[in-house]
């Protein structure tokens, strides 16, 4: 099991338990006047000749359901902690993020997932939240392995990229790595399906915030959709590739106009995969969408040196 680190992280949305004390009483009230607590949990001022008024006391979270929420903290404060950001959030782990460790953040979602089942069988009501937080216990884990997925893709998506860069790219390499980026996207999808049905508009989480949640969701979804882009820029690349190679085979075995006719079908290849390019938006992958346009243009700019060649 890897160390498990805690990084200081502000969270949004976190509950402060008021009123609370160690053996589950409710607070003493002080004051100049006798005060008296009704059988309803409220606390009557009985100053003579005053308005009666009541006070609403906290009830005492139970110390189960108080693990449960700190776990839920600890796991979220994991999460956004590999992120290099001053004051980092979730939104600031994305698929290019190579230190994210989805290992240590199910650490401490595990001892969340312990106290809660606790809380379900010792606490008899559920004032403390225990449902609402087992909610945010399933849509969490869901994200976690959501973003594990997506650093997956995100990775073998910028090796890709970089193998278009070369003057040559290895066809079996290209073909491995779509494959292995277009078996992992199921994943993925399957993931934020399952994080989005968790997250419904009546639904309130305590810890993370439900708008936090809500951009994540969106964040990992224009990943995937801009991954999905790279898989579909993928055929016309390695056909490009084919027909380059085709062509400068030709020009080497004199046959200059096969040679100019295949360069230019290697030319059309790669403008329809860079048209193809244009649909990755997601600005959270914009190195590696630049780099992957870039090898495409290096591409079509060889194949009409080609063609020059073979024409004269």
């Amino acid at each position: 099991m890897p160390t498990r680190r805690r990084a200081l992280v502000v969270i949004g949305g976190a509950i402060a338990l008021a009123g609370c004390t160690d053996d589950g009483d409710q607070p003493e009230t002080h004051s100049g006047n006798e005060s008296t607590t009704g059988t309803n949990g409220t606390v009557s001022n009985g100053t003579a000749g005053s308005t009666n008024t009541t006070t609403e006391v906290p009830a005492a979270v139970a110390p189960e359901v108080e693990a449960a929420r700190q776990g839920l903290e600890a796991a979220l404060s994991t999460y956004a902690g590999f992120a290099e950001a001053d004051e980092p959030t979730i939104l600031d782990v994305t698929s290019l993020n190579q230190a994210y460790d989805h290992l240590e953040v199910l650490d401490e979602l595990a001892e969340a997932d312990d106290a809660l089942d606790d809380a379900e069988r010792r606490v008899e009501d559920d004032t403390g939240g225990i449902e609402r937080l087992r909610r945010e216990y399933y849509l969490l884990n869901e994200l976690v392995y959501a973003q594990w997925r997506g650093q997956l893709i995100g990775i073998t998506a910028d090796r890709y990229a970089g193998s278009t860069a070369k003057s040559s790219p290895t066809i079996s390499l290209l073909e491995s790595r779509y494959r292995d980026m277009r078996d992992k996207q199921g994943s993925l999808t399957r993931r934020l399906s399952k994080a989005g049905s968790h997250l419904t508009d009546t639904f309130q989480p305590d810890i993370g915030g439900r708008e936090l949640y809500r951009r994540k969701i969106r964040q990992l979804r224009s990943e995937r959709s801009t991954f999905e882009v790279y898989l579909a820029a993928h055929e016309d690349f390695k056909a490009g590739v084919e027909q380059f190679n085709a062509a400068t085979s030709r020009l080497a075995n004199d046959r200059p106009v096969s040679a100019t006719a295949k360069a230019r079908e290697a030319e059309r290849s790669f403008e329809a995969c860079r048209s193809t390019l244009e649909g990755a938006t997601a600005e959270t992958l914009t190195p590696v969408s630049e780099a992957f346009r870039s090898g495409v243009d290096s591409s079509i700019a060889a194949a009409r040196r080609l063609q020059d060649r073979a024409d004269g």
